[in-house]
């Protein structure tokens, strides 16, 4: 015990040293503290000798974890995403969502020359599946693509039929985390327990019987074992009542077991109202399209057991796996399973490609027409046609199979093109250029459904518009919403062209109204919530609505007769929004150990980028709330962007900084004598969020007066009046806003910044700093801001952030929070969420009613 109060009085004197003018005030809490040990010598010395060991059901305190040092302690990844767009209309917009629709991760277009979109965006962790919208007008469907490192897809999915009569109410099903919480009421851990005996007499087995299985013998075995986590594996050996922390399957092992106690707690009456059976439906989409749930899980089982993949892959299973276990969530429908094809006469769709096509021709006539498919160049139609001629073809392939494209040649001049392959929306009444749909047959003779005119209008908000400016010349647009005066387009648009931007907020909604400016003066405003209808067609001020969607990317019904070119300049036509967002939770006492309640500062960001069709960034709202700080120290908070060079910016404006204070501020706004763009937000937590009731910090103490949140709105300008900034242009991928560099500067003392996890100072931090006291940073290694035993000052948390009240470890107060970092992630990767078992609310600060 004296030696442990050495070794304090030593680190309390380094800090001091570093801290030097903080010395009177760091000395007086080594009095304080010295006195309170020596205080408790008398009573603690027998017990200071051996620490007790954990309980087994105890949870580990921060100081008890073994992580690995090369965790990063992200809850984000970045994904390269490499969509192959449809050749016929490769200008379409491009959105994509998690699964549950639930968040918008990127909105844009692709490159029209090489007919893909390449890029990069940052996703939660817990994510596995990224639905995929194309276009706005309902022509495409919707698709879910599993994601690991990538995302990978070409549109050249199959297109499920259509029928009336699949009622899908009443269905039920869990995730794993559902399944694996503790039972409480009526949740999914009460039914599990309730009846897993009776549903799996002989326990539950997934895997190949052949191979290998994993046997789960009670309920508290499969709630032990979920959710499965790490990187899906096949078996090589087989396993009885394994853990979630054996990670012998990863991932897709737990999203089988959960798809298996769906299906059969469903096949025994527990679960859900429908009298259908949830083995019985078939996938709407995708690679196991118009296949039971039974027969999928067939084929999973045996890949998991190592019985081979059966010609699909393990990102394939483990997605479609999820989409069982998700699909009916608590009630919800989700879209992706639907009833099995009965042969009735209500089918109709495009399954698998077209087979035959009878067209209309709209011509004048008599004309030559041929209609050539794009590969290899085979005629199947040749004849002399008159306006009103109907005429039938079918495809070269085998069973009469089309090529994904062809080819529509009258008197031989290329007249119009159209897709086949069925990842279009094909109706009859469609036109292509001088021809109509009549009718046309895909897969077993299935027909094409009628027009889908009742597929349009407006729910909830509009998520995406675009616009025609009717003004007789080129102006400068910019489009702000309600919320926090958001822009979310600022460019040039030429007269009688068009130009579109996307929502900020949740599913990309644009909230209750937008402003539409004209050279900085206010031209129009338009409702967005959709409780005034919108339509294509209509008109607000110098302004008419070419095409626009709503929730579920459902299109505005109505038609635009107006001219208009194709959407501006380069860099200032055309243009889409994306958002980022999140919390970061800080510990301020580095180079220090701290008391890991990270709430010394706990701040929300959220950017909305402004692009052009080219990806090129146009502008940045930067919005920064600060909802708490358990700190003494008057600390500052800023971010640096890093791939981008402080000439790059044209300015920087809303940042809160007193005259007088220690930061020097750049005429464009950003930090002087950094290489990287770096923003100084504001200079001092304490003046900006006095608190009202004397303690520590603001919002961290229950027993305090509550302080309402500050928020802090900064503009980020990249282009203006036709121009880039001098440093040039900032593509969306270069910017890599998921990947962003915030950091505090603690006290006053502009060279100590805290920066999240292996994030580089910036460069006017102080080395000196590293590997002083805890810090363990070795900064040739690419190491900075972790401890020898690897544990962080900052975490960033991809939501809003229930944070520990003052003291209490985070690992107390967010129960997985320690299963999460001891598994390199791969465990509990939604560890901050309001889940059954995921938390302890009395450790959690709780704004007072």
């Amino acid at each position: 015990m004296f030696f442990d109060i050495l070794l304090l009085y030593y680190i309390l004197h380094q800090h001091t040293k570093l801290h030097q003018h903080t010395k009177y005030r760091v000395m007086k809490k080594l009095l304080l503290i010295s006195a309170l040990f020596l205080m408790g010598i008398a009573i603690t010395i027998n017990g200071c000798r051996v620490k007790p060991a954990n309980k087994p059901d105890e949870v580990k305190t921060m100081d008890d974890l073994i992580v690995s040092p090369n965790f990063d302690w992200s809850t984000t990844k970045t994904v390269m995403v490499f969509i192959t767009l449809p050749s016929e209309f490769p200008n379409e917009l491009i959105r994509l969502y998690s699964a549950d629709n639930e968040q918008i991760f990127y909105s844009g277009y692709g490159d029209r020359n090489t007919e893909t979109l390449a890029t990069a965006i940052t996703i939660p962790s817990s994510v596995n599946m990224i639905k995929v919208v194309y276009g706005t007008t309902g022509r495409y469907k919707p698709v879910l693509v599993g994601v690991e490192d990538d995302l990978v897809y070409n549109f050249n999915d199959f297109k499920k039929s259509r029928g009336d009569g699949c009622d899908l109410t009443g269905f039920i099903t869990y995730s794993q985390g559902g399944w694996s919480s503790p039972a409480h009421g009526n949740n999914p851990g009460t039914t599990r327990d309730a009846y897993f005996s009776e549903v799996f007499p002989n326990g539950l087995t997934a895997g190949d019987p052949t191979n290998f299985t994993i046997k789960l013998t009670t309920s508290g075995n499969a709630k032990n074992f979920l959710p499965g986590g790490g990187n899906s594996k096949v078996l090589t050996h087989s396993y009885v009542n394994p853990l979630k922390k054996d990670k012998v399957a990863g991932n897709w092992g737990g999203q089988i077991v959960a798809a298996i106690m769906n299906v059969e707690y469903d096949r025994a009456g527990h679960m859900g109202t429908n009298s259908k059976k949830l083995a019985d439906l078939v996938f709407a989409s995708g690679p196991f399209e118009g296949m039971t749930v039974d027969a999928f899980l067939v084929i999973a089982n045996k890949a998991l057991g190592g019985g081979g993949l059966s010609g699909y892959s393990i990102n394939d299973i483990q997605s479609y796996a999820e989409i069982i276990d998700i699909n009916f969530d608590n009630g919800a429908d989700l879209g992706y399973l639907t009833c099995a094809d009965n042969g009735g006469s209500d089918q109709c769709g495009c399954k698998k490609g077209l087979r035959s096509l009878t067209m209309e021709y709209n011509g004048t006539g008599p004309d030559v027409v041929q209609v050539i498919e794009k590969k290899n160049n085979v005629v199947i139609y040749n004849g002399v046609l008159n306006s009103g001629d109907q005429f039938t073809f079918y495809g070269s392939g085998n069973d009469n199979k089309m090529d994904n494209t062809i080819y529509f040649i009258v008197n031989g001049t290329q007249d119009a093109s159209m897709h086949t392959s069925c990842s279009v929306d094909i109706f009859k009444g469609d036109i292509y250029g001088s021809f109509t749909v009549v009718d046309g047959t895909s897969e077993n003779d299935l027909h094409l459904c009628e027009g889908g005119a009742d597929q349009c209008g407006c729910d909830d908000n509009i998520n995406y518009l675009k616009l025609r400016y009717t003004g007789t010349a080129t102006a400068h647009i910019k489009v702000k919403e309600k919320k926090h005066n958001h822009k979310i387009f600022d460019g040039f648009v030429d007269a009688d062209n068009t130009f579109s931007f996307t929502g900020s907020g949740k599913k990309g909604s644009m909230g209750e109204y937008i402003k539409v400016y004209v050279n900085n003066t206010l031209n129009t405003t338009i409702y967005t919530d959709c409780s005034n209808s919108m339509e294509v067609g209509d008109t607000y001020g110098d302004f008419t609505v070419v095409e626009g969607t709503s929730k579920n990317n459902l299109p505005l019904c109505g038609t635009d007769n107006g001219g208009g070119g194709g959407g501006g300049n380069n860099g200032g036509g055309g243009g889409t929004n994306d958002n980022f967002n999140g919390t970061l939770a800080f510990e301020d006492l580095w180079p220090g150990k701290g008391d890991y309640d990270f709430n010394d500062l706990v701040i929300n960001y959220d950017f909305d980028v402004t692009k052009d069709a080219q990806n090129l960034v146009q502008n940045i709202t930067a919005t920064f709330t600060i909802y708490a700080y358990g700190a003494s120290y008057h600390n500052a908070f800023g971010f640096t962007l890093p791939n981008v060079n402080p000439d790059q910016i044209i300015s920087a404006t809303g940042y809160d900084i007193a005259q007088g204070s220690i930061y020097n501020i750049t005429s464009n706004g950003t930090e002087a004598g950094q290489s990287k763009a770096t923003f100084i937000v504001y200079d001092d937590s304490w003046r900006v969020m006095p608190p009202i009731d004397p303690g520590i910090g603001v919002n961290t103490e229950p027993d305090k007066a509550y302080v309402d949140s500050v928020t802090i709105v900064m503009q980020l300008s990249f282009y203006e009046n036709g121009s880039f900034a001098q440093g040039g242009s900032v593509s969306y991928d270069d910017l890599d806003i998921g990947n962003f560099n915030p950091f505090i500067v603690v006290d006053q003392i502009r060279g100590l910044e805290v920066h999240l996890p292996n994030h580089a100072p910036s460069d006017l931090a102080d080395p000196d700093y590293f590997g002083t006291m805890e810090d363990n940073s070795i900064p040739a290694d690419g190491r900075y801001y972790k401890t020898s035993n690897n544990l962080p000052w900052c975490i960033n948390i991809p939501t809003i952030f229930n944070y520990p009240i003052e003291k209490a470890d985070i690992t107390g107060a967010h129960l997985h929070f320690g299963e999460w970092a001891e598994s390199d992630g791969q465990l509990y990767p939604d560890w901050y969420e309001n889940k059954s078992g995921y938390r302890n609310d009395a450790l959690i600060y709780q704004k007072p009613e």
